[in-house]
């Protein structure tokens, strides 16, 4: 009986679960390469996270993993899905060139586009 009364409770936990984390939302971050040299990598901070704290973007813990599995080409794009806040967006292409685009504000349902002419012309549209 008790074990029946654990496994009743789980599920209803686990629904709970499953129905609030639907009603978040997520936005949309799309990056898109217009330049001769291809981007590499692409990571998120969270900017809100580093102004509490009041040390910006150190180290790789900061940074997290690099977002892309692949290099992006002249003419791609990829569409990645985050919870919505304020991060600082890092874009390094193959030549190792950094840009870093501060306090990006990603909104629930939004789609956030950044085009790149080029790694020093990384600019939000």
């Amino acid at each position: 009986m008790k074990k029946v009364l654990v496994e009743i409770l789980s599920a209803v936990i686990l629904l709970a679960l499953l129905v609030s984390c639907a009603s978040f939302g997520f936005a949309n971050v799309e990056l898109t390469n217009q330049g001769a040299v291809p981007i590499t990598e692409l990571y998120l901070g969270n900017a809100e996270a580093v102004e509490k704290t009041g040390t910006r973007r150190v180290g790789p813990d900061y940074w997290g993993t690099n977002l892309l599995e692949t290099a992006l080409e002249q003419g791609d794009s990829i569409i990645f899905q985050t919870l919505p806040g304020m991060f600082d967006i890092k874009i390094v292409d193959r030549k190792g060139n950094e840009k870093v685009l501060d306090d990006v504000a990603v909104s629930k349902d939004q789609t956030v586009a950044i085009e790149c002419a080029g790694i020093s012309a990384c600019t939000l549209k």
